[in-house]
């Protein structure tokens, strides 16, 4: 490990020392950028830990991102659970977590539910990229700010708002490899008192392996309304509505590969088609010259499965609808003071048309109160404590706290964070109805866990450097195992300990930006009466990720992005499948003329063999091209 960590600091202090002679060099992401995610108050990101990742609209557009999954597996830290190409299961997790540990917020609203089991692990293909206008990633615990399932890590994706006077219409038709066609369309337009925003795409696609084509069509609205005497409303609507063939597991052998046998579907006609909707409502205006906001939004999940060959009744033919319908009230009654109240209520009805008696539904409500304070220490320094109480009539209750404290100076930054978080137990871990296999556990308690976060971070004539080093402790992790009568059950039984360092490079020298990026994480895990803890399974020691975009002659854009993952392995202590080390190469050239931006890209150049799950076999090259046109 040793070894790893001196050449990436060689690697960073060389990038930077190249910059260094160049008095142009310019840091890539603005530093006055404005952030929101890590502590609910506005706060530019130079003020904020250093463990709090932007990535920008213009970094969206650059690397033609097809989902959100494809540039959160770009960042340090964050991993993405693939079951195959788009349209599969793309689930995000921070620091080597479960997906369930990390919380999904739109526009700083929660997609994935407290307890709604389907939504647990979101589903990142089901968020249209077109409407994104940057995502915020902050990776440690956060629970004092957004309550349950913060216990790895937040990712707030916030989409675009009204900026045109004039109105932007947009228009993009992008093809790639497998019989993939994407057509997106934009509209945007600022008024005298608001604005809109109007997103649309259609996806097609045949797909790479055998029942893996894909059909998805969504749209996103946003509505802006300003009022010199009543405040600001916004009200924002996204629908999506997608048809996916699931192939299954393939367990082909990676060495015996031949671009045929891999395809093969284990599960030919299972289909899952998905129905989701959510809405919200905000309005923002002054009491007492204060800011206060009032927000309502929803969220309605629908899911149905079906596999004629499922091996058991309830796998032929399932329905799952998931609903949540929250209230917040978030007041500034003083500056850098935040503090509100957060009500929900959301349900669960979940049916097997084949065996209705297994169906069930059942309802949850919960409640929290949280407070967020900012204090100067002196013109250098500030300390912040934030503390949030949730109660859920499922679980209980719930307190996290979280404190930290940054020191900023002209050209750098240490900062010091320690957070609590906390993962609800679903309803089906819950309320699982007996069979003759399985039941839930009534008597299950959150997941909680503790993060430790040091960084630093360095600039020097617009260069920019950074390195995290963190600990998390979890416990009462849940597990799902089979008891002496054979029935399977959830238990709090698990524990984990996960350690590691971040470095991050990012720096430009004349045309050519350059962004590099290496983790390395020791992720173990102990059941409650293991003599030790093992390393926990799906857990590369090390990542490494290099980025290149640079001008080439006649105005084209080039942009070459690389990754390296080390070998991990499917079960604990380095059991179950293992799955080898690989590097991918992705590239892209693009040509702006008038109105019209022109590209074509490459995703795995080098035709590597990987899986990121055991038994999920990913694609080899692929190629993609399009154009963009605004008017």
């Amino acid at each position: 490990m040793l070894k790893w960590v001196l050449m990436s600091i060689f690697i960073s202090l060389h990038l930077l020392s190249l910059g260094e002679a160049k008095e142009y060099c310019e840091i890539i992401e603005p530093e006055e950028e404005i952030v929101v995610t890590a502590t609910r108050i506005k706060e530019r990101k130079r003020e904020l830990p250093t463990n709090v990742t932007v990535v920008t609209e213009d970094t969206l557009r650059r690397y033609k991102a097809v989902t959100v999954a494809d540039i959160l597996d770009t960042l340090p830290g964050t991993r993405i659970s693939s079951y195959g190409t788009v349209g599969a299961l793309l689930s995000p997790r921070i620091r080597h977590s479960g997906a369930s540990h990390v919380l999904i917020l739109l526009d700083g609203r929660p997609l994935n539910g407290i307890s709604l089991a389907t939504s647990h692990r979101l589903d990142l293909t089901t968020i249209p990229i077109n409407n994104i206008e940057r995502i915020e990633v902050v990776r440690s615990a956060n629970s004092a700010s957004f309550g349950a399932n913060a216990l790895a890590g937040v990712i707030n994706i916030i989409t675009k708002r009204p900026k045109d006077r004039d109105l932007k219409f947009e228009l993009s038709n992008e093809i790639r490899s497998f019989d993939t066609n994407i057509l997106r369309v934009d509209m945007n337009r600022r008024l005298e008192k608001g604005g809109f925003v109007i997103s649309a795409d259609k996806y097609i696609a045949k797909g790479w392996r055998e029942n893996s084509d894909y059909d998805r069509s969504s749209l996103s609205t946003r509505f802006e309304y300003d009022s010199a005497n009543l405040g600001r409303s916004q009200l924002s609507i996204n629908l999506l509505n997608s048809e996916v063939g699931t192939p299954g597991s393939n367990r082909t052998p990676i060495e015996e590969w031949d671009n045929k046998r891999e395809r093969k579907a284990s599960s030919p006609n299972a289909r899952l088609n998905r129905n989701n909707s959510n809405a919200y409502l905000t309005h923002r205006f002054t009491l007492g010259d204060r800011p206060l906001e009032l927000t309502v939004y929803g969220t309605d999940e629908r899911l149905t499965w079906v596999n004629p060959d499922g091996w058991g009744l309830t796998d032929k033919h399932s329905e799952n609808i998931s609903k949540q319908l929250c209230f917040e009230v978030q007041y500034e009654p003083f500056t850098n003071l935040l503090t509100g109240i957060s009500l929900h209520k959301e349900s669960i009805d979940q049916k097997y048309n084949e065996s209705p008696k297994d169906g069930f539904s059942d309802t949850g409500e919960g409640r929290g109160v949280f407070t967020q304070l900012k204090i100067p220490l002196g013109k250098r320094t500030t300390f912040s404590t934030g503390l949030r109480y949730d109660n859920h009539s499922m679980f209980g209750d719930a307190l996290s706290p979280r404190v930290s404290l940054i020191h900023s100076r002209t050209n750098g930054r240490l900062s010091l964070v320690v957070s609590r978080g906390w993962r609800a137990p679903t309803f089906l871990d819950l309320y699982w109805p007996k069979t003759t296999w399985a039941e839930g556990n009534p008597n299950l308690v959150p997941e909680k866990g503790l993060t430790y976060d040091l960084g630093i971070e360095l600039n020097r004539n617009g260069n920019y450097f950074t390195i995290n080093a963190f600990r998390r402790n979890m416990e009462d992790l849940i597990k799902w195992a089979a008891g002496p009568d054979g029935i399977w059950r959830p238990s709090n039984i698990d524990a984990a300990k996960t350690e590691g360092i971040e470095l991050i490079t990012e720096v430009k020298t004349g045309e050519i930006s350059h962004r590099f990026s290496f983790d390395s994480i020791h992720n173990t895990i102990k059941e409650k009466d293991a003599p030790e803890f093992v390393i926990a399974g799906y857990s590369p020691l090390y990542r490494l990720n290099y980025a290149l975009s640079s001008t080439l002659p006649f105005g084209i854009d080039f942009t070459l992005d690389s990754r390296y993952t080390h070998e991990q392995y499917s079960g604990p202590d380095k059991k179950g499948k293992k799955l080898p080390p690989f590097t991918l190469v992705n590239t892209r050239v693009a040509k702006k003329m008038d109105n019209a931006e022109f590209y074509l890209g490459t995703e795995n150049l080098f035709d590597t063999r990987y899986m990121l799950i055991a038994d999920y076999p990913l694609p080899g090259r692929s190629f993609y091209g399009g154009v963009n046109f605004g008017f």
